[in-house]
């Protein structure tokens, strides 16, 4: 294996540190760290480095497997007999095993491959190997014999395999083409080292498939803790919360200082994660002392990698990792931001005494009590006609919400307009953006903007419920008859406001159960001038629902909410000419048409009477 500082330091994927591709030289010596761990050197180029065969046993596995994922293990044989047996074992940790279990679809093409390079290299592989893993892959394709306590079989009607020192026979339960690789893989192990190929034989017929594969996870599981990887019940304590404000600086609690002159390796989905412009770059990119930027991001590795098993990433997904890491890299921003109160340079000299791990949390615990609130707004206030899920909200308000209430929390991208304020704050919210998605929470301002739009949320849900006295049961069960909202769980607090409005206003009650047509013509009639609701009749209802608020004054906002609230009105239902269709109204609930009273059957009442006066 590689030296222990660099064991302690290594990642998922990765780069070595003067693999070159990227001109750093005008670069902050983080920023340079960060484009070296970017460059992807693809196998080819790694086997051509100068004295590869030297060069390439001291590369982090991580560096190594990226390129070899890049090419394909069919056509990465060349590096792979430059690997030392070591970071053979590093790949295969990475590669094939899925939580606690081997993925012997994955081990396959790796000893096929080192099969391929020859029986010095196959032989000095597997015994790099734990015996367990290796004794597994023989159970799935071998029966083991053991000629000195057993009798062979009779009754098998293939052909037996005999090993070199006539110690076992081996039944070999592939055929054709497999069958040779796996004759051609016992050949090797006795070439190379008979004592190993005995021990992994016995081994083999001894222990049965659980219980190997508990101890080779039980190695893995030694081996990918010294990187981070440790238990994901342990690993969830990255996630606990912490209060921000017990985080000083000078409490003493910095993670430890790298031997002298170890050497710290970026790795590619860290590297990725961590690029781009935040507070923790800005805080990174002031730090310019080698041995102090090496501590720091030998702790970052390190806490990434435990981040990883908390999200349940698999190291050898790589997708998945970055988008793990990117939201790391925005809690670290804010923890960051909080604790510096948002001067870099006093922040990177907080991380002096500070671990990274505490960092990580605090930024982690703001983002928590935001989301404590959406869960309390879903659970405490009638905000959904769908369990679990705020239903009655539209954009933003609705993402925002969903935002919150993803584990771990996030933003979305429709806040990322540079205008985007809350109404709250007396000015509009944006409009949706076509294509809006969930991204990582990346600074106090997207805090500050989450709960600004959330706190609005709540507001808007009480002004609805107050003042138009919504009975979420009954609104559950209403029938429906416009083109949208079509069933209950489509009905959002604008289609309320606007059923109610469009009664008001028409000459009816503040209510917002389901409009008749007759209700929509009246308000046409009565209110529609040019094709448009005019701002008059906005603000005649929003002094009505105003009235209606006696738990607390209305919002200043009011006025704005509704003139929103009543805006698609204009093109919803001024443009319809009567006699309007219900089927092609939207943006107001429509109940359905009154079913005319069944005709009876000429002479049916006159029967009736005769048979009741007899």
């Amino acid at each position: 294996m590689p030296d222990e500082p660099k064991r302690a330091t290594e990642s998922p994927r990765g780069s070595p540190p003067d693999a070159g591709g990227a001109d750093t030289t005008q670069l902050s010596p983080w920023r340079a760290a960060i484009a070296r761990g970017r460059t992807r050197l693809r196998a080819d180029a790694l086997i051509s480095l100068p004295d590869a065969e030297k060069r390439v046993p001291t590369l982090p596995v991580a560096q190594i497997y990226d390129a070899i994922m890049q090419v394909g293990l069919g056509d990465a044989g060349a590096l792979l007999e430059l690997c030392s047996p070591e970071q053979v074992r590093g790949l295969l940790d990475l590669d094939v095993w899925e939580r606690d279990q081997i993925r012997l679809e994955r081990l396959e093409p790796w000893i096929e491959a080192l099969v391929d390079l020859g029986f010095e290299k196959v032989g000095q592989s597997l015994r790099g190997l734990d015996v367990e893993l290796v004794a597994r892959y023989l159970r799935a394709h071998t029966t083991v014999y053991d000629l000195s306590l057993e009798e062979a079989p009779e009754h098998l009607d293939r052909p037996l395999y005999p090993t070199p020192d006539r110690f076992f026979l081996i039944d070999i339960a592939d055929e054709g083409e497999e069958r040779k690789r796996i004759e051609r893989l016992l050949d090797d192990l006795y070439r190379h080292d008979i004592t190993n190929a005995r021990r992994l034989l016995q081994t083999s017929r001894a222990e049965i498939d659980s219980q190997l594969e508990e101890m080779a996870y039980r190695w893995r599981a030694g081996r990918m803790a010294d990187l981070g990887f440790v238990d994901y019940y342990e690993a969830l304590d990255v996630y606990r919360l912490l209060d921000p404000a017990k985080v000083r600086p000078g409490e003493g609690t910095a993670d430890p200082a790298l031997p002298e002159g170890a050497s710290v390796a970026l790795a590619g989905p860290v590297a990725d994660a961590m690029a781009g412009e935040s507070f923790f770059a800005r805080v990174m990119a002031t730090i310019t002392d080698a041995a102090e930027l090496a501590r720091v991001s030998a702790a970052l590795l390190t806490l990434c990698n435990r981040i990883l098993s908390a999200d349940r990433v698999e190291p050898s997904d790589g997708d998945q990792a970055r988008r793990s890491l990117e939201r790391a890299h925005g809690f670290l921003s804010v923890g960051l931001e909080v604790i510096g109160r948002g001067d870099p340079a006093a922040a990177a000299e907080a991380l002096r005494s500070i671990a990274l791990g505490r960092v990580f949390r605090a930024g982690v615990s703001v983002a928590l009590k935001a989301q404590q609130l959406a869960d309390t707004l879903v659970r405490d206030m009638p905000v959904t006609l769908v369990p679990g899920v705020a239903s009655l909200f539209e954009a933003p308000h609705a993402q925002v919400v969903a935002a919150l209430r993803h584990r771990p929390p996030m933003t979305t991208s429709l806040l990322d307009d540079e205008g985007a304020r809350s109404t709250a704050g007396g000015r509009a919210a944006p409009a949706p953006v076509p294509g809006a998605d969930l991204r990582p929470i990346r600074s106090v301002v997207d805090i500050r903007r989450l709960s600004l739009y959330l706190e609005e949320a709540a507001a808007m849900a009480r002004v609805v419920h107050e003042g138009l006295g919504l009975d979420l049961a009954q609104l559950g069960a209403v029938t429906l008859a416009g083109a949208a909202p079509a069933r209950p769980d489509e009905i959002h607090l604008g289609d309320l406001v606007r059923t109610a409005a469009v009664r008001f206003l028409g000459g009816g009650a503040l209510d917002p159960a389901p409009l008749e047509v007759a209700a929509i013509e009246a308000f046409r009639a009565a209110r529609v001038t040019d094709g448009r609701v005019p701002p008059a009749a906005a603000a005649e209802f929003a002094v009505a629902l105003a009235a209606r608020l006696t738990a607390a004054p209305a919002p200043p906002v009011l006025g704005a909410w509704v003139a929103r609230w009543l805006a698609p009105l204009d093109e919803d239902l001024a443009r319809l000419q009567p006699p309007i269709d219900p089927r092609l109204v939207a943006g107001v609930l429509v109940a359905p048409a009154p079913q005319p009273p069944a005709r009876r059957r000429a002479g049916a009442g006159t029967s009736a009477a005769r048979k009741k006066r007899r």
